[in-house]
């Protein structure tokens, strides 16, 4: 589905060995197709989808996003799960050293990505259907394993569409029972009703030349996309805090404009009306 119109609530990235099964997952789930072989994945491909989470009668959009298994690209792999609120680590079960990389993506994760929940996942169930011998990851020991991290894990076949769903279904309810209890936490707002700062351009320019901490309380928050029609995009939206901040720019027939909550902004507007003020190239912050 296309996410004009609306934004897109979590980001779910997709981490894994190359051949492992993420891109099967992810067409299966996305657009309820399957093909028995696929290109490798360069850098990331982004789907998204409705989902309403148990005990809501409101859906979020959640945003997929696919990434390159293969080692060549991990570091391109590291900029595409930055900002993510869930990463299914997937694995063939009828290859071993997948699973070794499952550990792998998980250390990542666990260091650059702490609030960043995890959940494994076993791909090409089918293969092991009529014959158990070639299976080589043994369940219970990734069972084992999941308890250790605190992780979910799943078991699936895109080819029968066996328990694809339920892999993005838990995680947007667990996504949605953490949201319920932090609006508790802060007074019972509605957890699907959030605010976010828009910020309008009107040129193009690198943000190198004037006092960055406002851009940081921007940045360090969660993105969001929201509709092209009332959004820019950060082109780097996830940047550490000495670096290159990254450049805005139009977003007219671009697909995935980024917003950005004012959650967690110490004043409402405050970072968008500072930025305003400083570049010389954006309005006043918008709330919508």
């Amino acid at each position: 589905m296309s996410t004009a119109g609306g934004k897109v609530d979590l980001k779910i990235v997709l981490l894994g060995k190359e051949n492992s099964g993420k891109t099967s997952l992810v067409e299966r789930y996305v657009y309820d197709r399957f093909a028995p072989k696929y290109q490798s994945t360069i850098g990331a491909a982004f789907g998204a989808k409705k989902i309403t989470p148990k005990g809501s009668s409101k859906a979020y959009v959640a945003g997929i996003w696919d990434t390159a298994g293969a080692e060549r690209y991990e570091a391109m792999s590291r900029i595409y799960y930055r900002g993510a609120r869930a990463a299914i680590v997937c694995y063939d079960i009828t290859d071993d050293t997948s699973f070794d990389r499952v550990k792998h993506w998980v250390r990542e994760l666990r260091k650059n990505e702490e609030n960043c929940l995890v959940y494994l996942c076993g791909c090409k169930k089918d293969l092991v259907h009529e014959n158990k011998q070639i299976r080589k990851v043994d369940y219970h020991d990734v069972n084992d394993y999941a308890d250790d991290i605190k992780a979910k894990l799943f078991e699936t076949s895109s080819l029968l569409n066996d328990g694809v769903a339920d892999v993005f279904q838990t995680i947007v309810n667990d996504y949605y029972e953490d949201e319920t209890k932090m609006s508790a936490k802060n007074g019972g707002n509605d957890p699907t009703n959030t605010s976010s700062v828009s910020l309008r351009l009107t040129g193009k320019r690198s943000f190198c030349c004037f006092n960055r901490d406002p851009l940081r309380n921007l940045l360090r928050l969660n993105i969001l996309f929201i509709p092209e029609s009332d959004a820019f995009l950060v082109e780097k939206p996830n940047v550490t805090l000495d670096d290159d901040i990254g450049l805005l720019r139009r977003t007219d027939n671009v697909p995935q404009s980024w917003s950005v909550p004012l959650t967690g902004l110490r004043e409402g507007g405050f970072a968008a009306s500072s930025l305003a003020e400083q570049s010389g190239i954006l309005s006043t912050g918008v709330v919508s």
